[in-house]
């Protein structure tokens, strides 16, 4: 996936420069907003978004692109400006969380609750045991996409 590729070429520029600069916090430029999926703190935080990134995208692409693209580009940016803190955000997980909602919208109902519950759940374990973590925004991008792809859904019939 191309995007991967990007994300580590992107990372490797962290060695030149601190990219966290482009991370989205409290009076950042607008700027950041659309640039912060691309950075990350580390190589274990971008081995793993980019795990789930090409995960999730094998799946997503029966759903159909001309609706999931524009959602995973716009959504992290509302739930950036949803979720801005004093200290900056960085990672594709958004995107990541947007994608789960996307295909949360198109799973069986019973399984939509247990998924539900389960991010539910390990939002409340990572709000208690890692507060580093802006666990607002992946709520959101949860959240809106996962509204989003069941209109279109039920507009699509």
């Amino acid at each position: 996936m191309p995007v991967v590729l990007l994300l580590i070429l992107i990372y490797t520029f962290d060695s030149y420069c601190d990219m966290s600069i482009y991370g989205i916090y409290i009076g950042c430029s607008p700027l950041n907003y659309m640039l912060y999926n691309f950075i990350h703190t580390n190589m274990l935080h971008l081995l793993i978004n980019a795990f789930f990134l090409v995960f999730y995208w094998e799946k997503i692409k029966t759903v159909g692109l001309w609706y999931v693209l524009p959602i995973i580009g716009v959504v992290p940016i509302c739930a950036g400006l949803m979720a801005t803190y004093d200290t900056p955000t960085v990672g594709s997980s958004a995107v990541v969380m947007s994608m789960v909602g996307i295909l949360a919208a198109y799973i069986p109902r019973i399984y939509t609750v247990r998924l539900i519950l389960t991010l539910v759940a390990s939002s409340v374990i990572t709000l208690l045991f890692a507060p580093h973590i802006n666990t607002m925004i992946h709520l959101y991008s949860f959240v809106l996409s996962y509204f989003l792809s069941l209109i279109i859904k039920y507009v699509r019939r």
